[in-house]
């Protein structure tokens, strides 16, 4: 599991300090995020802590894999804004 999954894009109503912040989905026991019937997740940020924001405005964070057959390095962006 990664640091960060997610930047929040926020909106023109979120605190400006949270705009294009990285955070981390809270999980279930089961490895699971925690979501809402109407698309709201439970994320946790580093300075403010966890955070109750709308799911359509997080974006997944771009990973990069390891190809261990030929050893080169494949970058999948996951990330779009």
């Amino acid at each position: 599991m990664d640091e960060m999954d997610y930047i929040y894009l926020g909106d023109r109503l979120t605190r400006p300090e949270l705009r294009r912040m990285p955070c981390r989905a809270v999980r279930r026991s089961d490895g699971k995020c925690i979501r809402g019937r109407n698309g709201n997740m439970l994320v946790e940020f580093g300075d403010v802590g966890k955070c109750v924001v709308l799911g359509r405005l997080l974006r997944k964070i771009k990973k990069i894999i390891k190809d261990k057959s030929f050893g080169n390095i494949k970058t999948i962006r996951i990330f779009a804004a």
